[in-house]
């Protein structure tokens, strides 16, 4: 088997990192549900699908230097819950508690945490398991044809008619994001279509379209990332950023890179950042991790690591190395803006094996928790300022 295929398969289980882009999960106290509903402006009906016109340029390769080790602290490793019971926990947006949807036995199915600044047993935080924006202040969720949006502490809902399609929330909470992709045809080249509106749905227009399943993500509250082919002809999917405007005249395009299959991008908390990963390249040099600013005042560069991945702040770049057949796992931290890599956990101090990648940073970045691959116990890493 080759090294590009045996890479491939491995991060498919090691390195699913579209999960940062999932949504988060309620995490506040029930709120009463309002019966006053406010029905947002039908969206428009689907122009044509248009074709942007960029042509691909070629994308320099900067390999860095080996990460360089350097004593690492030992951080403390505590166990936060028992029994196996839970898997995909995240973080409240205050980052006071461990999160996790349960049912244990005589209670009922909700939203469960652990206070990390207490560590005692799990509470029922929200009988709500509901999608919600990554500063908990709306759920949404589909109703049929349309899709509900809520202000969790009021209770006051906007009806988004947009075919009950998952929507996503702008960071300062003032616009809604969606795609609309086409259902028929070869999987490949179907088109799909970007759209933003208000958070109430009105003024939607359609602000971008790519084919082959591209994808959208916001950037900022003023930038959505979008990523797939441009047209049927082009052999290379582009990776831009787009500026909303007030208007469509007045948005502007950003290219960051042309390349084949782009996988797992993720946007730094700040927006300055994206990551992501590429395999089955023409050229296997080109298989790994590669970052790129947002602004495009650098070339994409390639990392000289490669591994599962999340952002601890908007510069820094915590990874656990692919090391096949190792007895622990290993957690380091990447500067985006000098290059330089740092351990941050020793294997023969504090070991530990995640499983299914699946693990999540505090939002202040002080704390990795994890589902143990030895317990399937969900376990904090304390790593400090």
């Amino acid at each position: 088997m080759s090294k590009t295929v045996w890479l491939a398969l491995v991060l498919l289980v090691l390195t699913a990192c579209a999960a940062p882009v999932e949504p988060t999960l309620a995490v506040l106290n029930p709120w009463p549900m309002s019966t006053e509903v406010r029905t947002a402006t039908p969206s428009p009906s689907l122009p044509p699908l248009l074709s942007p016109t960029a042509a691909p340029t070629a994308i320099p390769t900067i390999t860095l230097a080996s990460p360089t080790p350097t004593a690492p602290p030992r951080p403390a490793l505590r166990q936060l819950t028992s029994g196996g019971c839970c898997t995909r926990p995240f973080w409240s947006p205050d980052g006071r508690f461990v999160l996790f949807i349960d049912r244990p036995a005589s209670r009922p199915v909700g939203i469960y945490g652990v206070d990390v600044s207490r560590f005692g047993p799990p509470t029922l935080v929200s009988r709500r398991v509901l999608p919600t924006s990554g500063d908990g202040r709306f759920y949404f969720y589909p109703d049929g044809n349309t899709t509900v949006v809520e202000r969790v502490d009021t209770g006051e809902r906007y009806v988004i008619r947009n075919g009950g399609r998952l929507v996503s929330i702008s960071p300062d909470g003032r616009r809604l994001l969606w795609q609309v992709t086409e259902q028929h045809g070869d999987f490949d080249r179907r088109a799909s279509q970007t759209w933003v509106a208000n958070i109430d749905g009105s003024e939607a227009r359609l602000v971008a379209e790519t084919v082959g399943m591209g994808s959208s993500q916001w950037v900022d509250a003023e930038r959505v990332l979008l990523v797939g082919l441009p047209d049927q002809g082009r052999p290379l999917v582009l990776i831009s950023v787009l500026t909303l405007g007030d208007g469509p005249d007045d948005d502007r395009y950003l290219e960051l890179a042309h390349v084949s299959r782009p996988r797992g991008t993720v946007v730094s908390p700040r927006g300055s950042w994206l990551v992501y990963y590429l395999t089955f390249q023409a050229d296997a040099a080109d298989d790994g991790l590669w970052i790129v600013p947002t602004d495009a005042s650098l070339p994409p560069r390639k990392l000289a690591f490669f591994g599962s991945y999340r952002w601890r702040d908007d510069t820094h770049l915590l990874y656990v190395p692919l090391e096949p057949g190792a007895a622990s796992h290993t957690l380091w931290e990447y500067d985006v803006t000098t290059g330089v890599s740092r351990r941050l956990t020793d294997p023969e101090r504090t070991p530990f094996k995640i499983a299914n990648n699946d693990w999540a940073v505090s939002p202040d970045g002080r704390y990795v928790v994890f589902v143990s691959a030895a317990d399937h116990n969900l376990w904090l890493i304390e790593l400090g300022d």
